[in-house]
């Protein structure tokens, strides 16, 4: 079922969403997904507030946010892992263009190389179109308008935006990306599956299990300790029988 969460202010602070996330932490509430639609200041403080609460949801959305180098330089590596939003496109898109032969990515890297920035959907959109309108010219073997006109209303256009296509009302039919940060903090595309570069975790593991992993000796070991496996719970289960963890999270 739906459950709607209170609306917050255009830029909250952690202490204005710790009592939502408290609320909602709670078990007879506790929803599987959490879908927050936020500006990007608001991304930091919701995080903040889900580890204040210690609540891990199977899968946090954001509707901004992911992909953005300030949402990682933000909330760190750690926290960043697994979190899911939707963006129109992004460089870890399965698609090439058609006319430069670009992938996505490749355009990322040119892109960055030529102005120092990491490009959004909007230059790739921009890209995308020259891209579409230099294959509808060919297809119609014509530079007339009309003739053009009829081929972008009527084909689909392999670019590095992926596969555009318009209806009636000359509007883009192309499928909104789902993305989600893999265990290393890179963002990959998991939908649509025929241009995914990644797949979908679900559900994400808790704050006290990537704490573990990645915070802890657990996993890694140390001269006093014996290397294990974290847990879901974010315990460490000892590779050696007689041993038992004596913490959990950065502590196990």
């Amino acid at each position: 079922f739906l459950m709607r969460l209170p609306e917050a202010p255009a830029s909250p602070t952690p202490e204005q969403l710790d009592p939502v996330a408290a609320n909602f932490s709670r078990p007879e509430s506790n929803p599987d997904v959490v879908v927050t639609c936020v500006y990007d200041r608001g991304c930091a403080a919701w995080i903040r507030s889900l580890r204040n609460s210690k609540w891990s949801p199977k899968a946090q959305v954001f509707t901004v946010c992911i992909g953005m180098d300030s949402f990682v330089n933000e909330v760190g590596e750690t926290d960043a892992m697994y979190m899911t939003g939707i963006s129109p496109w992004d460089p870890s898109l399965g698609a090439t263009d058609e006319i430069v032969r670009w992938t996505a990515k490749e355009f990322a890297r040119r892109f960055v190389d030529y102005t120092s920035r990491t490009p959004t959907y909007h230059s790739a959109s921009a890209a995308a179109s020259v891209g579409a309108l230099v294959q509808a010219i060919q297809r119609a073997d014509s530079f007339d308008a009309t003739d053009v006109a009829a081929v972008l209303a009527t084909r689909e256009f392999p670019t590095l935006y992926g596969k555009l296509r318009f209806n009636d009302d000359g509007q883009s039919e192309s499928p909104v990306l789902f993305l989600q940060y893999d265990g290393n903090a890179t963002v990959h595309t998991v939908f649509p599956l025929e241009e995914r570069s990644g797949t979908l975790v679900y559900p994400m593991p808790t704050w006290d299990h990537r704490d573990c992993r990645f915070l802890s000796t657990c996993e890694t070991g140390s001269q006093s300790t014996i290397v294990g496996t974290c847990t879901d719970d974010g315990s460490c289960r000892c590779s050696v029988d007689e041993a038992t963890s004596s913490g959990v999270g950065p502590k196990a």
